[in-house]
């Protein structure tokens, strides 16, 4: 018998992909749903990265800028929330290797049928790194943020970080005007905060045809 209380929504349809959200017992409607450039009254993707580059180089001034990922080639989609990771890497030969690592990962990211996140911003000072990902979807952002805070990419990581390096993350969230401000699960809205409760619920499925 099928189960009545499952919603199963479709997210982004093309030829040979369709994107599900499935809930069960309640709705949701992912950011990119709701969130469409040319219709919704958030800032200018155009505008909004110059901001985003302003509070990157004002909170690490010192850091040159090595990659800028995805951010100008991602197509019209908004960032909504923001982690920022910071570590350190040993030489010169670990940064080669982190170039590499995140060249890879953006190639893959962009070859993947509508993803929710994305590379940002990356920069260096000396050995220490600092890099700026970017998400798509409250929910998707709750299911994998903790990936940032832990070693949980450890074969991804391992070719560039040491075993016991220790890696500092935090989060943001990207406000409709622009503005980024920490994320703290207590100012969030009541729709909002139902979503940071159930999370777990939301399952997205890439199905080929």
């Amino acid at each position: 018998m099928e189960n009545s209380n499952k919603k199963v929504i479709t997210v982004a349809e093309d030829s040979y992909h369709k994107l599900t959200c499935t809930t069960e017992g309640f709705d949701y409607k992912p950011d990119t749903m709701r969130y469409v450039y040319g219709k919704s009254i958030r800032r200018p993707l155009e505008a909004w990265f110059l901001d985003e580059l302003d509070f990157f180089k004002e909170k690490y001034r010192d850091y040159e800028i090595f990659t800028l990922g995805s951010s100008l080639v991602f197509g019209e989609k908004f960032i909504n929330y923001l982690t920022i990771c910071e570590f350190d890497i040993r030489t010169e030969q670990d940064f080669e290797n982190l170039k590499t690592a995140l060249w890879e990962s953006d190639q893959a990211i962009r070859k993947k049928f509508h993803p929710m996140w994305k590379w940002d911003i990356a920069a260096r000072k000396d050995f220490s790194i600092v890099f700026m990902v970017g998400h798509l979807d409250l929910a998707y952002f709750l299911q994998h943020r903790q990936e940032f805070r832990t070693k949980a990419h450890s074969r991804y990581m391992s070719s560039f970080i040491p075993e016991n390096a220790e890696i500092k993350s935090v989060d943001y969230k990207v406000l409709k005007d622009g503005k980024i401000v920490a994320f703290d699960e207590n100012l969030l809205s009541k729709e909002d905060k139902f979503v940071f409760e159930n999370f777990q619920g939301i399952k997205y499925e890439t199905i080929k045809k």
